[in-house]
């Protein structure tokens, strides 16, 4: 259920976020906090508003290039504000809104889900659907970090979202209303090492109230998690981790680079000095481990494809937009059946328009093709959907005998006067009656049954 007390600390979050950056980086573009005065007082001149909104864009880009690549032990502590701020914008938002959630899922998965008929289930990384609503898909690639490589048993190296070097201009994209297993398990991933930076941040007299309300509200166990932030093979993970692990933090496992460690995703070196896109958003990491966080009714799986008719202007910093085919919706039972082969061919006639051969072929391996699906959707149509929910009748009538037969066990253990104590107040009066009935003497109690009915 979401909490509408977070809604009035985002107004003075914000005020105090946009403050922590222009007093960090301000004055370097040449925003200092006179112009900022003049400017919010509404007495600036043309010509400093020219240098105001023109310098804000590279103040942006500046604390986004230092919070991908500043090592993290060498945070200062206005950039620390900076994390700590945002992240509670973040939060107190996730909190107090009903917003959509979504995760960008494996092409495997779409089919899997299908095939196993499984509830939709939000694991890992994942962050609210307005911070991907207006990307194209190779920028969706780029702001979420997903410029890694895996390896496989064999040793064997791949970058399962990059396409010769460049971001893959497609993505699976799983999407539900939010939940309240979702805000329960969501929370927010900090390197340890920011995590600290944060609880002095909280405890420490020379900075703002505000800023240490928003640390004491992230550095929470139940609200942030550990997961440190492997830069180098012999990083102390252990060392780092175990302190939170004692003190009731969910840790997990180690994450390398472009994992931030700070909640704000980027790209990493898979992408570094490409004209690609990334932002100051957060996302949260959902622990399986710790409990499922299902989707609802309206959930769905899209693929995502380039706009169509949209032209690449150069600029990163400019949201291109996508077009969308739904894959499959969830209607709180069941997995629909897969879309229209026709519609699903148009889109990826789209994806592929204008690509190279040598990518065409390599993307055509990545896609769910319409067969797969519907042979995924046909084995798993069968299939009852684990942990849905029951339908009235039936979960009534398993209910019911269920009752019976505890009524049962407990009046052969126990005998009669304690099991009647275990009895509802309704199922108690039925056995009155039944008793009353038996004797044909409705004024005059029953002779005490030796055991308990077992047609009850």
């Amino acid at each position: 259920m979401r909490d509408p007390t977070y809604a009035a600390l985002v107004p003075q979050l914000s005020v105090a976020l946009q403050e922590a950056i222009l007093d960090l980086h301000g004055p370097e573009f040449g925003i200092t906090k006179e112009l900022r005065a003049r400017v919010d007082a509404g007495t600036a001149t043309p010509e400093e508003l020219t240098t105001y909104t023109r310098n804000a864009d590279q103040v942006i880009d500046k604390v986004k290039t230092d919070m991908r690549s500043t090592p993290l032990d060498s945070y200062s502590k206005a950039q620390i504000d900076i994390i700590t701020l945002a992240n509670a914008i973040h939060y107190a938002i996730f909190q107090s809104r009903d917003e959509p959630f979504a995760k960008i899922v494996p092409a495997a998965d779409v089919a899997r889900v299908l095939k196993q008929n499984e509830a939709p289930r939000f694991f890992g990384f994942t962050a609210s659907v307005r911070y991907s609503a207006d990307l194209a898909p190779d920028q969706m690639v780029s702001q979420f970090g997903l410029d890694y490589t895996t390896t496989d048993k064999d040793g064997n190296t791949s970058a399962p979202y990059l396409v010769n070097g460049k971001p893959q201009p497609f993505v699976y994209v799983m999407e539900s209303p939010m939940t309240d297993d979702i805000r329960r398990a969501a929370k927010i991933p900090f390197d340890p090492r920011i995590l600290g930076g944060i609880e002095a941040a909280a405890a420490d007299p020379g900075r703002s109230e505000v800023v240490r309300q928003a640390a004491r509200l992230v550095s929470q166990p139940d609200v942030a998690c550990v997961i440190v932030r492997k830069d180098a093979p012999d990083d102390p993970q252990d060392a780092l981790a175990e302190p939170y692990r004692q003190r009731g933090y969910t840790v997990k496992k180690s994450a390398d680079a472009p994992y931030t460690g700070n909640a704000m995703p980027q790209f990493g070196k898979g992408l570094d000095g490409k004209a690609v896109f990334s932002d100051l958003v957060q996302e949260m990491n959902i622990d399986t481990s710790k409990g499922t966080a299902l989707g609802a009714e309206g959930a769905a799986i899209y693929l995502v494809v380039p706009k169509q008719g949209s032209s690449n202007t150069g600029d990163p910093t400019l949201p291109r937009g996508s077009d969308r085919v739904k894959i499959t919706g969830f209607d709180g039972q069941r997995w629909e059946r897969p879309v229209a082969r026709e519609q699903l061919d148009r889109r990826v006639e789209q994806l592929l328009r204008g690509v190279s051969d040598a990518d065409r072929a390599e993307l055509a391996k990545r896609l769910v093709t319409h067969d797969t699906l519907e042979a995924a959707y046909t084995a798993g149509e069968a299939k009852e959907l684990p942990g849905a929910p029951l339908k009235p009748q039936a979960k009534k009538g398993i209910q019911d005998h269920e009752a019976r037969v505890k009524r049962h066990i407990v009046a052969q253990k126990l005998g009669y006067v304690v099991a009647a104590l275990r009895l509802s107040d309704t199922d108690k009066k039925k056995q009155e009656k039944k008793k009353k009935r038996a004797s044909g003497d409705s004024d005059r109690p029953a002779a005490p049954s030796k055991r308990a009915s077992s047609e009850d």
